[in-house]
């Protein structure tokens, strides 16, 4: 049986799941960070291990007081972690630091730790747009200790320096009216510090952190982008103004975003909402898809990619094939479409992640609990690495 075939599922013990991150410190091991969202008992932040060897989930648990919605885990610092949760109604957001951590250059030992809060990023005399934190951004290169916190109609910039983080913004800046609707999700794009793009409605506005004052500068609009609103989007790490929407309207769409009326390519192979998107860090011509019908899909999208579409095999091919008979089943090149339907779920699959260690393997949470690891078929990881 191939590793594309085995099953490897991780359970909450039925208690529901809306976020899931990649442990983006962590280089080595496949790491995700899991959060409950449980209104009738204790929540736990979960840290889970895939070992691709053995395949096997190992775990930590972290007791977290509050329902999880949202987890933003450092790009440099594996041992700092930033939730938003419920309390009381209110969104808010803490940094922690993991307290009695695992070996990280092993397997997890299934144990308890500890959350220690360096610092609640306080927004609460920031105005209305930002009474409620719904998400935090990471200055994505790592190099910066920045984060943006994402509130209803409003962001907020935070110094979370290692040594003296703080929890009270330097910057607010005003995104979008109060009569208008609300930020339904964000990312900063990964080929300039400065430049975020938000979603409102069906709105896209790509913003320049840049802007002096209070007010953002817009560096561009997609009007219309998805009917009904916009779920999630995300930036192609290898192309610059390459953006991937999804939306209610169960469509995936993909932007050069100098070219705001046109768009590039569309997908529509989910029957439900779109909620989460996700470029491969790597190999972009790989995109992930997650929706409410409970499925996750594996796309294959080479022809807006960064990857040669040269149709010529290589020298390096020619000898490959010459070489090992053995290899004929991987030879060919990719083309757009779908790959694999991943049903392992039962209910509406809330979020997907590529590992940050193999870009070959990703994790999808349900509402119900249900973590599924996959790798990427490997007839498939032949034909793009051969």
């Amino acid at each position: 049986m191939g590793d594309e075939e085995r099953l490897c599922v991780y359970g909450l013990k039925d208690r529901p799941a809306r976020c899931l991150k990649a442990q983006l410190g962590e280089t080595e091991r496949n790491r995700f960070f899991v959060g409950t969202q449980d209104l009738k008992h204790s929540n736990e932040l979960h840290l889970i291990d895939f070992d691709e060897d053995e395949y096997e989930i190992t775990h930590q648990k972290f007791p977290h007081q509050h329902e999880i919605w949202d987890i933003a885990p450092s790009p440099a610092h594996s041992d700092l972690v930033v939730t938003c949760y419920k309390d009381h109604g209110v969104s808010k957001a803490s940094l922690w630091r993991l307290q009695g951590m695992d070996d990280s250059t092993s397997k997890l030992k299934n144990t308890m730790g500890q959350l220690d809060e360096v610092v609640v990023l306080d927004t609460g005399g920031s105005g209305e747009g930002l009474k409620s934190l719904n998400s935090v951004l990471w200055e994505p290169s790592g190099t910066v200790a920045s984060a943006i916190g994402v509130g209803t109609h409003a962001l907020a910039v935070f110094s979370l320096d290692q040594a003296s983080p703080n929890g009270t913004p330097l910057q607010v800046i005003d995104v979008i009216e109060e009569d208008q609707e609300p930020i339904s999700c964000a990312g900063w794009s990964p080929h300039g510090t400065n430049q975020l793009t938000i979603a409102s409605g069906t709105i896209v506005t790509g913003c320049d952190l840049r802007t002096p004052g209070s007010k953002l500068h817009t560096t561009f609009s997609l009007r219309d982008a998805h009917a009904g609103g916009v779920r999630d989007l995300d930036h192609n790490p290898n192309k610059p103004y390459h953006l991937a929407t999804a939306g209610n309207d169960c469509m995936v769409r993909f932007w050069d975003t100098r070219k705001p009326d046109t768009v590039l390519k569309e997908i529509s192979n989910h029957t439900h909402w779109i909620w989460c998107i996700a470029f491969n860090r790597f190999h972009d011509q790989l995109f992930l898809s997650s929706s409410s019908d409970g499925r996750v899909n594996l796309q294959n999208i080479i022809s807006i990619s960064s990857a040669p579409t040269n149709d010529e095999p290589s020298d390096d091919e020619d000898a490959s094939d010459q070489s090992d008979g053995g290899q004929a089943d991987f030879t060919g090149k990719p083309t757009d479409g779908l790959v694999s339907v991943y049903d392992q779920h039962e209910d509406s699959v809330y979020s997907v992640e590529w590992s940050a260690a193999d870009p070959w393997i990703f994790a999808s949470v349900s509402y119900d609990g249900r973590v599924a690891v996959n790798v990427v078929p490997k007839d498939h990881k032949y034909k793009i690495i051969l």
